[in-house]
């Protein structure tokens, strides 16, 4: 019993609200362009007008209602819908089920090799499975600290940590700005509800970190294009000289070639 209520207790500590409500927002806006879709809102109103008098049916007695009077009359179907607690859930239960129905025959022949595009993308759906569970890198925390306090930095951490160098006379740790333009770019930083802010992260050539940057990735995940040319360039661009070392990689030494002659001191072996 005591273990129950202790594992209770960690689930209540453990939950994470502003985690739970960046994922609703990062499916909310995968699913914002099928609401702004009139094709699916006429087929919500087809579905709900064919199944509610049935449902109503079902909830008062096949002999206590007439079907072909609540066809008829959308609003008197509209009003017994609404007024009725019990219709409703039984129009969302019939629903769900024919939806896990029609779920488990899709997934059946997504295994089988039948296509399956036409009636679900079923990888929208192993990408909403994904959004919805957890991510590399999450973990749970209490406050208490007995798993750990370490969480992911803020914008207003980081500011608040580059406020405190400098009120102590010491180098900023990272810089978020607009441009980008000062020092090793690190990529966009991204806003809680997954959307791109549009500011970029660089490591500033004044800082209190040492510039040392070790880049792993398995062959073709982009290293090169996404990372190493890209601050290049950026260094070019602010006048700073460089010495790349490229044993394997051809295509990069034949790109950095061609703007070596914009980058006098860039040399390349």
């Amino acid at each position: 019993m005591e273990q129950r209520e202790e594992k209770k207790e960690k689930k209540r500590l453990n939950f994470n609200f502003k985690l739970f409500k960046q994922k609703v927002n990062i499916i909310f806006n995968e699913l914002k362009p099928l609401l702004k879709n009139p094709k699916v809102w006429i087929a919500v109103f087809l579905i709900w007008y064919i199944e509610s008098p049935i449902m109503v049916m079902i909830n008062k007695g096949f002999f206590n209602v007439s079907l072909i009077s609540l066809y008829l009359n959308p609003f008197k179907l509209a009003f017994e819908f609404i007024t009725s607690l019990g219709i409703i859930w039984t129009f969302i239960k019939f629903n769900l089920s024919i939806f896990f129905i029609f779920m488990i025959i899709c997934l059946v022949m997504h295994l089988l090799g039948m296509e399956t595009e036409k009636l679900i993308d079923i990888k929208k759906i192993l990408l909403l499975k994904d959004y919805i569970g957890e991510k590399e890198g999450e973990f749970e925390y209490a406050k208490s600290g007995e798993y750990g306090t370490a969480k992911w930095a803020t914008l207003k951490s980081i500011e608040k940590a580059n406020r405190d160098n400098l009120n102590s006379h010491a180098d900023p740790y990272v810089a978020i700005t607009s441009k980008g333009d000062d020092g090793l770019l690190f990529g966009y930083w991204m806003n809680p509800n997954g959307t791109n802010s549009r500011k970029i992260i660089t490591l500033p050539k004044k800082t209190s970190l040492n510039r040392n940057v070790a880049v792993f990735g398995s062959s073709g995940s982009m290293k090169s294009r996404s990372f190493v040319i890209p601050n290049i360039l950026n260094l070019i661009k602010n006048n700073e000289s460089l010495f790349v070392t490229d044993p394997k990689g051809g295509a990069t030494r034949s790109y950095l070639k061609r703007v070596s002659t914009h980058a006098p001191m860039l040399k390349i072996a």
